[in-house]
Formats: C-alpha cells, structure tokens, sequence
C-alpha cells in the first residue's frame, strides 16, 4: 500500500542522499553545478526542515521507499497558493508500475488546495507526467522562463479518506 510519510529530523541524511541522485538526474534538464565534495547544491533543503511552510515527504510502498516529495507554499507566479510541488521523484526502479500517478494523488487528496507545479519542457516525461497528472483539475497553463511550464489547480479533500 502506497503511503506518504514526513521526513523527520533524524532522516535528513536519507532524504539528502536520494536527493542528490535524483538532482544527477535532473541536470540532463538545468544547468547544475556540482560541487567538489561530488554533490549537487541546494540552498532550500535545511529550510525544509526548518520552515512550517515546506514539507518534505518521503513515499512509500509498504515498507519499501519508492520516491521522496517537496512541497512548498512558494508561487512561480506571484499568486496565493497553499501549496507548490518543489521537487518529486520516484526512483527508477519503480517507475512505470504507476506509482508517481498514485502517489500524486493521494498528496492531492492529503494536501487539499490550490496548487502549481513548475517543470522543464525539455524534460518530456516530466512534461507528459505531470499534465495527465494536473488534467483533472482544468489547470492553467503558464509559459514560464527559458523552457518551463507552470501548472495551476485547485483540488480538495477526497471525501471517502
């Protein structure tokens, strides 16, 4: 069964190892420089764990961790949003078996509001993902910088949780 969990304090080394994983992935898209100690910078991830505004949320399937997500209040838009998908992976092992479209959805339904999700053109799966992902909620789609994409939508509570 597929579950959200808050990263706690004590597991912040976890989530900052499958961050830089997930970040080598990520500079096929943007322009990310490694540092000399071999890891990507981050300038928001102690904020995560700092900051009642960000959560950092790891997934899982049963007892097996899948993916991790970063969620912020932090509108590309300058709009008044509740929430904004940061950063979210699923790793590639379990990719294809319908886990990141699950998970999404269950953060969805646990963090009701208005959303934005901002992610590279250049990254088609991405692009592909998180369309299907947002197209239930009619978003508004924004242009944004040098080959980004911004999402907007509201969900709400599923009912039956």
């Amino acid at each position: 069964m597929l579950t959200l969990k808050p990263v706690e304090t004590a597991e912040k080394d976890i989530l900052w190892n499958v961050f830089q994983k997930y970040y080598y992935e990520m500079s096929a898209y943007y322009d990310l420089e490694m540092r000399p100690d071999g890891n990507y910078e981050y300038r928001y991830f102690d904020a995560y764990f700092e900051e009642d505004t960000r959560t950092p949320l790891f997934i899982f399937d049963d007892n097996d961790l899948i993916g991790f997500a970063l969620l912020n209040d932090y509108s590309c838009l300058g709009d008044a949003i509740d929430h904004a998908v940061a950063e979210f992976t699923i790793f590639p092992r379990y990719r294809g078996k319908g886990f990141a479209s699950d998970a999404v959805r269950l953060i969805f339904q646990t963090y009701p509001g208005s959303w934005e999700i901002k992610f590279s053109v250049r990254n088609r799966p991405a692009d592909s993902f998180w369309r299907k992902a947002a197209a239930q909620y009619a978003p508004r789609v924004t242009p944004f910088g040098d080959g980004e994409t911004v999402l907007s939508f509201t969900t709400v509570s599923d009912p039956a949780r």
